[in-house]
């Protein structure tokens, strides 16, 4: 499908297919995202008909998406694979895109950046709260991590690896 042939069924279209590919072209964007920006400029009646064209151009990709969106948030923002699977879904990416986007993260990088946050957070558990006993330190400890999307096990494994079992 062409801009011309989406620029018939309404004047303001073709404007908004040139916006929609100059924001794929800087960033990923995932098809809910799309959908959603349609629908704010009024254009939702034609999501189906935009996002096909925007994938048929390569302007627009799930998988793609989601393999850059796992590789952000675990390296930037230092999630673990339960919250990147979680908001993932939220998105609507679909169940296999994730599972493979997620097996191309590097686990020793993401078990270094987990062990950096679990010394960073427990030392200032430690620093703010002296008087807490070790096992409040462990369980504030234990939340925090598992809040970031990490498994009970990841934890545990990296709590040894920092020495911060007795």
């Amino acid at each position: 499908m062409s801009v011309s042939d989406t620029s018939s069924d309404s004047p303001d279209l073709g404007r908004v297919m040139d916006r929609l590919r100059r924001a794929c072209s800087r960033r990923e964007y995932c098809t809910s995202d799309i959908k959603r920006k349609l629908s704010l400029s009024g254009c939702a009646e034609y999501a189906d008909k935009v996002i096909t064209s925007l994938k048929e151009e390569g302007f627009l990709d799930d998988a793609r998406y989601a393999i850059a969106y796992c590789r952000d948030k675990s390296g930037l923002s230092g999630w673990g694979a339960a919250k990147i699977r979680y908001f993932l879904s939220a998105k609507g990416i679909p169940g296999d895109l994730i599972d493979e986007a997620l097996s191309m993260l590097d686990n020793a990088s993401c078990a270094k950046r987990l062990d950096a946050i679990v010394a960073g957070k427990w030392s200032e558990i430690t620093r703010r709260h002296p008087d807490v006993s070790r096992q409040e330190r462990m369980a504030r400890l234990l939340r925090f991590a598992c809040g970031r999307g990490y498994s009970y096990a990841e934890i545990m494994q990296s709590v040894e690896r920092n020495g911060f079992l007795e």
